[in-house]
């Protein structure tokens, strides 16, 4: 074994070269890098390139080190292309110095280069949604406000911990005598006058418990507890879009309540509007959208088609929220 030395680098500034392609990039950092190394370009004996993505976006998805080197004017030599995801640049430098070290060639050149925009933005994000991890979809935030859900909706939500951020409106703070508003679920909706009514003056009674608490001198957090799950509240939640697709797969699923999967899918429905190839069912919905139902013996028995949109579900599933009422 020998020890083994860097001649001489070469890099090209980071940005979005739309007129640019994969082997402008390549070429422009392989001179770079022979230029101050000082050796001879016909010297070099071997080469190690590494790309992840960039042939999905361009299309060059095969013998891009071929390619690329042979702009720069090398040809004739062994070429390996690495591909190894975030660790592509890496694999490629570790390959080429365990083959000098080893005596099988005495100088190499070793290139990393990606190209993550195109022209085709939707051919870009499908990339990225594509890979193996999810780590590029975590360096975004999005935030969305619902407004009306009910408490109960709040204490299932919430349990989503991971990478999720909540903020609501507490009752702890809050005054609602007088201005009390309240979640109907959806199995009241369709029902008859009668029940809806009986589950309204229900509602009014605990929300009347509330007001006399109140009147007592007790807190508002205290007579909060007289207060119905029904409540309608206020809830800001902000995730990244991994985690966004985490808990719409998880919520969606025909075994939630459901609010619960009214409030997703409408959540989810906005996603997609925004775009429809990174929140696309295969890639957002639930297990038997993507694959196959996981749940095993709890399984609901009653998949969603896999071509199904948030809003196909809910026309399909709440037809009573598209025309406006019930029984």
């Amino acid at each position: 074994m020998r020890d083994v030395a860097v001649l001489g680098v070469g890099m090209t500034k980071f940005g979005k070269f739309m007129d640019k392609s994969l082997k402008d990039l390549g070429r422009a950092a392989c001179w770079d890098a022979i230029r101050d190394s000082g050796i001879d370009p016909n010297a070099i004996e071997s080469a190690y390139v590494a790309n992840a993505i960039g042939g999905v976006i361009t299309g060059q998805t095969m013998v891009a080190g071929e390619v690329i080197l042979r702009e720069v004017g090398i040809t004739g030599i062994p070429v390996v292309n690495c591909e190894n995801a975030c660790a592509s640049g890496s694999t490629a430098l570790r390959e080429a110095w365990m083959a000098i070290r080893a005596g099988y060639y005495d100088t190499a050149i070793v290139l990393g280069v990606e190209k993550e925009y195109a022209k085709d933005s939707q051919k870009t994000v499908e990339a990225i949604g594509n890979l193996p991890h999810p780590t590029v979809q975590k360096f975004a935030v999005i935030t969305v406000a619902v407004v009306g859900a009910s408490r109960r909706f709040l204490s299932q939500i919430t349990r989503h911990q991971n990478e999720v951020k909540f903020m609501s409106a507490s009752l702890q703070y809050s005054n609602y005598a007088g201005q009390a508003d309240f979640a109907i679920p959806y199995e009241i909706i369709t029902a008859t006058a009668a029940v809806r009514e009986l589950y309204l003056k229900s509602c009014h009674e605990g929300m009347g418990c509330y007001e006399k608490l109140c009147a007592e001198g007790i807190g508002h957090d205290a007579a909060g507890y007289a207060t119905p799950q029904g409540l309608r509240n206020v809830l800001v939640i902000s995730a990244t879009p991994y985690q966004w697709k985490h808990i719409i797969g998880q919520r969606v699923c025909r075994r939630n309540t459901d609010e619960t999967r009214i409030v997703l899918l409408k959540i989810w429905q906005e996603l997609y509007t925004l775009s429809p190839v990174l929140f696309a069912p295969d890639f957002t919905g639930p297990f038997c959208q993507q694959d196959k139902c996981l749940e095993g013996k709890m399984t609901c028995g009653n998949m969603l088609k896999a071509d199904m949109t948030p809003g196909d579900i809910l026309k399909t599933d709440y037809p009573a929220l598209l025309e406006g009422g019930g029984a």
